[in-house]
């Protein structure tokens, strides 16, 4: 075998090798087991390999060699764990521990039991102490002392992580005593000498760490640092020896200390040596001892530049610094603080005492002209008034620049066009300050010029309170000299370089960017967002202006409507989480309560807000009210706008809470909240906010009030009614005023005033037509058809609903968040079935009914087609004129009185029939049969999945026998090749796998049967035939290395493929990216993805493929095929790759996404399947293809799986014939 070819991605010759005989083919594995052993520390990946395939020779020829079948996992097993993979590394070891007991296999078993725990440590720790107490234990009582002292380190450790560290203590003194008293010079040998070393030093840490036992700790290190010298491991042995000076600075060993670290200057020690210096314990050291300190760590630094790591070197210079100022010599302190270097100083004990050195030194001294970065300050604010501190930095910073400038000017050097001004020159003062030094009577006058070029402070100042107060503004003109002003002060803010400035006019004129800035929402956000980093640069070490960056840029994230809303709203709470923490941590009580706000509306505003989200938004809003209510000037205007805000969003949190939770006592209180911010608001006279507020509680009263209403609740919904109406001609915004009356006019008929509920609905609509807010309108547009119907005026309401169903598909082509439209469509639904319901009354046509259905069936949420459905003629004629006569078209929907039907349509001599089905049955009973619920007000579905089989089987029988087998039997199926189904409701049934009730076959075994999203698309796929294949792609990621043997399985498979030319793409050597899937999909003309996929039922736009920088998504797959550049046949093997939203009609899927973006056909799993499972279809497939349709090939691959896993494959689109050759 070449195990050369083999590592680096070949396969082996499996015929050659089950040619040999079987003595010969051990041979081979030892061969194998022997070159992978060599290469697991230079070549691990190549490694992992070969002993992977040893154990698949071993596995697949039914080798019977316990010990090398045991050696072979053991191996595979280390090296998966050497390569990150430590789930599989798990599988190995436990694989073995599980085997029968062999002859010569105990010491593979004591090695898996060691290297098992080790692996488990952290995901399992408790499995981990049981396998690493056996394995100590076994390895005492069989005097193997070094394995047992390797035990022990890894088990002492555990135990210490634990808190056990007695327990600890115990297990690493056995292990020294066994290899003290092993006979013999094994502990005398290098790897001997290591592991003594390892549990010397481990206790060490133990003793000075958890136990304070810092001398005892000491001997342990010093004899740790001998045994590493020995064992030819200085790295380690430099480690344990500023371990040591550690031990003896806690002892308080002071003199020893510094002795080892002078007499250590030559050792670079790592974290260990940081550790010395971060820990910060020398400052205890007598005053006396100081100058001996600051000499040592003087000549670190002199003696070992280049090996000093950045944070070491800022740590010595912080040390340095430290020393200088406790010896009371400011000036020295400040030349060191000019370094640069200082930007790398860690967090730890040294760094918090060099704040507060910084501290006094600026507070007592001035900056001085310490050119410091102020990144690293912000945990001290409470001890100084870092605005100020950091202004003067800046204005000497300036200053310092200016000086340059003029020695420049006055020695005539030639100067760079166009220099760029330093911000805080216009804080600089108009001499030269003495800090500098002495200057040159030419430089200074060079100086005062150049200072007096620049404006100010007073004329800067002027200019930026002018700017203060603008804002959103009515027109547009006057909307471009807001934002020319605002420019206007932040230039000056930044000459002036007071921070609170700079970073307060890039945050006001980002909130006016945002709305009034670049054409397209993506313009606008990315202005801002530049203009934000910039302050959020400008904030660091400031908490205060840092959380207003965070508020401002959390605000502008929320009310963007950009195409990645969901993306910018997870982006929006994660910033939100910030400035409220920043809030909280500082004791920010005046901006803690609009933190509050902010967090609270981008955790509950939208859909997809899980419960959990919208308690911790509840939490929020009321520790925000917590504070308003504690605040002494809570009576202030603004305090009380605060606090109508704050009640008004905790209202509809509630709300929405108690909708999900179905706990009307939520609603209960979300009307209390509501009362009282009404009441705040009438007295501010915010009339806006008013309405907005008085239409939130009328919606919640009519919406959980009993029915019918009491005369308590009926008064206060009459008052709400006429205080909408009232205010609503006073309010500018369709958006708030359609809906506001939308919801008058639903009150309204709750009191019986109907035709006042119609009138009102009738104006809500004509104020929100044209003003471009869809969704209200298509709300009010529903609600008065409701209206027409409920008065017999049906032809009324039809145009209505019509009107309404336009809105709905223009919003669907068009360019709004596919958050928005998910939204939008989970509403259609009642208007589609209002819809139907008015065209049955009508009398209409079959033909017509079901083209009312199918033209909203199947256009994904975010298909890449932009094109209105054509008109209902000419989609029949381009059927009549291409589908073949063997074929029949099922239309299964939920009717608009809650039953499952069937439109069957078939082409004929005289065009395509459309016919009502001859089945109709509740859907109540489809829900008690899936174990979903029905009653009187809702139906609830369940998915169900092949996991239970006998349930699962039990329902497809059913609809068999009650629904699909009768609407056959009804139809005409002579000459019948090809059924089509197009589920609008139900498109998560195996419909393929419905057993026909007179010969119990499945469907799918009798005819070939195809899932298509609608009759468009299949008219559209009949206008061409199948394009040749020329190049198939094959792409594997696996990010987490669960998947490697189902991407090996699925890859062979794919090798079996023959005809066109193959691209493959895995993430075993490099990353699997979306730019490459991209490019990819542009040139393949059949894709096979073999990975993990994501189902997201709440937000099916954010379902999608993961790869090695995140998930592909839906959103994704619509820009990689835009222009209907997809592949013609896509094989998507992972799982729930087909599956969809039970609760969500219309909802895209992974697989339907490809066709929505042009492809013909796409094969996916309807739920989660074993891999072998979907390993072994995917091979069955690709062998079938050559010469076949994929429907063929399909229905073949589908016989080679198990009865309970073959009716999740399912294909969706359609072929037209057998694949050219290409």
């Amino acid at each position: 075998m070449d195990w050369e070819a083999v590592g680096a991605g070949g396969w082996p010759d499996n015929t050659a090798f089950a040619a040999l005989p079987a003595g010969r083919r051990a041979e081979v594995v030892e061969s194998a087991l022997d070159w992978a052993s060599s290469r697991v520390e230079s070549a691990p990946a190549a490694a992992r390999r070969v002993a992977e395939t040893a154990l698949h020779l071993l596995d697949s020829h039914g080798l019977d060699e316990p010990l090398l079948r045991a050696r072979s996992g053991l191996l595979a097993g280390v090296v998966a764990a050497r390569t990150g993979d430590s789930d599989e590394a798990v599988l190995h070891f436990e694989e073995i521990l599980h085997a029968p007991p062999a002859p010569g296999t105990e010491w593979v078993r004591l090695a898996a039991l060691v290297n098992c725990g080790g692996e488990l440590s952290d995901s399992d720790p408790e499995r981990a102490f049981a396998l690493l107490d056996e394995a100590f234990g076994e390895a005492l009582s069989s005097g193997a002392a070094q394995v047992a002292a390797n035990v022990a380190v890894t088990l002492g450790s555990l135990h210490r992580r634990e808190g056990r560290s007695e327990k600890a203590r115990q297990v690493y003194e056995t292990g020294l005593r066994g290899l003290a008293d092993e006979a013999g010079a094994e502990p005398g040998t290098p790897d001997g000498m290591s592991v003594l070393a390892c549990l010397h030093g481990n206790l060490g840490n133990l003793l000075t760490d958890d136990l304070e036992r810092h001398r005892e700790a000491a001997r342990h290190f010093t004899r740790a640092v001998a045994c590493f010298q020995a064992a030819g491991d200085t790295e380690k042995a430099d480690q344990r020896y500023f371990h040591l000076v550690c031990a003896h600075l806690a002892a308080g060993d002071f003199d020893q200390a510094l002795t080892l670290f002078v007499q250590g200057q030559g050792r670079s020690g790592g974290d260990a040596f940081r550790q010395v210096l971060d820990e910060g314990r020398w400052t205890r050291a007598p005053a006396g001892q100081l100058p001996a300190w600051e000499a040592a760590f003087t000549a670190t630094l002199e003696k070992k530049d280049t090996a000093v790591t950045a944070e070491g070197r800022a740590l010595l210079l912080a040390a340095r610094v430290h020393i200088r100022a406790r010896l009371d010599d400011p000036v020295a302190a400040l030349a060191l603080l000019r370094d640069g270097d200082f930007t790398a100083l860690p967090d730890g004990v040294l760094r918090r005492l060099f704040q507060t050195t910084v501290i006094e030194l600026a507070q007592s001294s001035g900056c001085g002209g310490a050119q410091w970065a102020l990144s690293w300050l912000h945990d001290t604010t409470d001890l100084v008034d870092w605005v100020g501190v950091k202004a003067a930095f800046l204005a000497e910073r300036a200053t310092a620049v200016l000086l340059e400038r003029a020695r420049d000017a006055a020695a005539r050097t030639p100067a760079a066009p166009e220099l760029p001004v330093p911000p805080g020159v216009g804080a600089a003062p108009e001499d030269v300050p003495a800090w500098l030094g002495p200057v040159e009577p030419g430089v200074r006058a060079h100086y005062r010029r150049l200072r007096r070029c620049h404006p100010s402070r007073e004329e800067l100042e002027k200019e930026i309170h002018a700017s203060f107060g603008l804002g959103r503004t009515a027109t547009e003109s006057e909307a471009r000299s807001s934002q020319m002003r605002l420019r206007t002060a932040l230039r000056a803010a930044d000459l002036l370089g007071h921070p609170w400035w700079t970073v307060r006019c890039r945050t006001n004129l980002a909130i006016v960017v945002s709305v009034q800035g670049g054409s397209t929402p993506e313009a606008r956000l990315r202005e801002a967002r530049i203009l934000l980093d910039e302050a959020r640069e400008l904030a660091d070490g400031l908490p205060r202006e840092r959380q207003r960056v965070s508020l401002t840029l959390a605000t502008v994230l929320k009310e963007n409507s950009a195409w990645n809303e969901s993306a910018l709203i997870e982006e929006a709470i994660t910033v939100g989480r910030e400035a409220m923490d920043l809030a909280e941590r500082h004791g920010f009580r005046d901006t803690l309560p609009d933190a509050a706000l902010t967090l609270g509306n981008a955790l509950s505003e939208y859909t997809e807000a899980g419960a959990g989200q919208l308690h911790e938004a509840r939490r929020v809003l009321e520790r925000g009210l917590e504070v308003i209510t504690e605040a002494s000037d809570r009576g202030d205007e603004q305090w009380r706008a605060r606090e109508a805000s704050l009640l008004n969003s905790l209202g509809k949190a509630l709300v929405t809470l108690a909708r999900r939770e179905r706990r009307p006592e939520r609603a209960t209180e979300a009307a209390g909240c509501f009362r009282r911010a009404l009441t705040i608001r009438e007295r501010l006279d915010d009339r806006r906010r008013e309405l907005l507020t008085a239409t939130n509680l009328l919606g919640t009263v009519i919406g959980y009030a009993k029915r019918p209403l009491g005369e308590a609740p009926a008064a206060e919904v009459r008052a709400l009614v006429d205080r909408v109406r009232l205010l609503a001609p006073q309010v500018d915004g369709p958006a708030l005023v359609g809906g506001a009356l939308t919801n008058a006019a639903t009150a309204l008929d709750v009191l019986g005033l109907g035709e006042q509920a119609l009138r009102t609905s009738l104006e809500a609509v004509d104020i929100l037509r044209g003003a471009g807010q869809p969704r209200w309108l298509t709300d009010s547009l529903f609600n008065a058809a409701e209206r027409y119907v409920g008065r017999e005026d049906l032809a009324a309401a039809l145009e209505l609903l019509d009107e309404a169903l336009d809105e709905l598909e223009a919003l669907r082509v068009g360019q709004a968040p596919a958050r928005y439209k998910a939204e939008v469509t989970r509403g259609s639904l009642e208007i589609r079935r209002l819809h139907a319901t008015v065209l049955r009354r009508l009398g209409r046509s079959p033909e017509e009914r079901w083209w009312a259905s199918d033209r909203h069936t199947g256009r994904a949420l975010t298909a890449a087609r932009t094109t209105a459905p054509p008109p209902r003629a000419d989609l029949l004629r381009a059927l009549g004129a291409r589908l073949p006569h063997d074929v029949l078209l099922l239309h299964i929907h939920v009717d608009d009185t809650l039953h499952l039907a069937c439109f069957v349509l078939r082409n004929g001599p005289d065009g395509v029939r459309v016919e009502d089905g001859a089945r109709r049955i509740p859907l109540a009973e489809v829900a008690r049969a899936t174990g979903g619920s029905a009653s009187a007000t809702e139906i609830r579905l369940h998915r169900l999945t092949s996991d239970t089989p006998d349930t699962f089987r039990a329902l497809l029988t059913w609809l068999g026998a009650r629904f699909l087998g009768p609407v056959l039997d009804a139809t005409d199926s002579r000459g019948l090749t090809r059924i089509a189904v197009t589920a609008a409701d139900l498109n998560w049934v195996p419909w393929h796998a419905v057993p026909l009730p007179a010969t119990g076959i499945p469907l799918g075994r009798t005819w070939e049967v195809l899932q298509i999203p609608n009759a468009e698309f299949l008219a559209r796929a009949l206008r061409s035939a199948d394009l040749p294949l020329r190049k198939a792609a094959f792409v594997a990621c696996d990010p987490s290395r669960t998947l490697r043997r189902h991407i090996d399985e699925c890859r062979r498979g794919f090798a079996a493929l023959s005809g066109p030319e193959r691209l493959v793409l895995t993430d075993s050597s490099r990353p699997v990216t979306r730019d490459a899937v991209t490019r990819l999909l542009a040139e393949a003309d059949l894709f096979h993805f073999a990975g993990h996929s994501v189902l997201d039922a709440d937000r099916p736009d954010r379902s999608g493929l993961v790869l090695s920088d995140g998930l592909f998504t839906l959103s994704h797959l619509e820009r990689a095929c835009a222009g209907g550049r997809a592949p013609s046949v896509v094989f998507l093997s992972s799982c729930e790759s087909a599956a969809a939203d039970p609760r969500l009609a219309d909802a895209p899927t992974l697989a339907t996404a490809f066709l929505g973006a042009g492809g013909r056909v796409a094969i996916g799993a309807l739920w989660e399947v074993p891999d072998s499972v979907a390993a072994r279809m995917a091979r069955s497939f690709y062998e079938n293809l050559p010469g076949r349709t994929p429907v063929e090939a399909l229905s073949a691959a589908r016989t080679r799986l198990p009865e309970n896993h073959w009716p999740a494959f399912t294909l969706h689109g359609w072929s037209t014939g057998r694949p050219p050759p290409a």
